[in-house]
């Protein structure tokens, strides 16, 4: 009786041992779990600007001003003109240039031609290697737009994001 006392005791000691070391080596294993480095999260000029984009894209008085219902370069002109006192000319209606989003203002804008393009009326920002396409939500009228972003890399010739191939 005394060597099944032993024995279970033994075997207890090695459950609770191994159930101790699989919790070791699993909370080691907790930084290979983590998402690889992504060059556009931690605080980069680009996110930055995307804050400011959504801002004032949230903002429902300046909505209203700049018009619930563009598309393509019309969106384009009256979002460049909000953001950048050089291109008030653009400017329709009440619309006008709004101090606080200047760091937007060094974006080019273009608009999507291509009926094939995923976005085909979509308003698109580029400053270097950051594209901005700013899409008409038609079906959320109290969002109007939306609002897509990336860092393109030197492997797509083309300077499109990869959502957008």
């Amino acid at each position: 009786m005394t060597y099944l006392y032993a024995v279970l005791g033994i075997a207890m000691l090695t459950g609770i041992m191994a159930m101790f070391e699989m919790g070791l080596s699993l909370t080691s294993q907790q930084s290979l779990l983590s998402p690889p480095n992504d060059a556009y999260t931690g605080g980069r000029p680009e996110q930055r600007d995307d804050q400011r984009w959504m801002e004032l894209l949230s903002d429902s008085d300046a909505l209203d001003v700049i018009g619930r219902n563009l598309s393509s370069q019309s969106l384009c002109d009256q979002l460049l003109c909000r953001v950048s006192e050089a291109q008030e000319k653009r400017c329709t209606g009440e619309n006008a240039y709004e101090a606080g989003y200047d760091t937007l203002g060094e974006f080019s804008a273009s608009s999507i031609t291509d009926s094939g393009h995923p976005f085909p009326r979509a308003c698109v920002f580029s400053k270097g290697a950051h594209r901005v396409l700013i899409v008409p939500e038609e079906k959320e009228p109290g969002a109007p737009y939306g609002l897509y972003s990336c860092l393109t890399n030197s492997l797509n010739s083309a300077g499109l994001c990869s959502f957008e191939g």
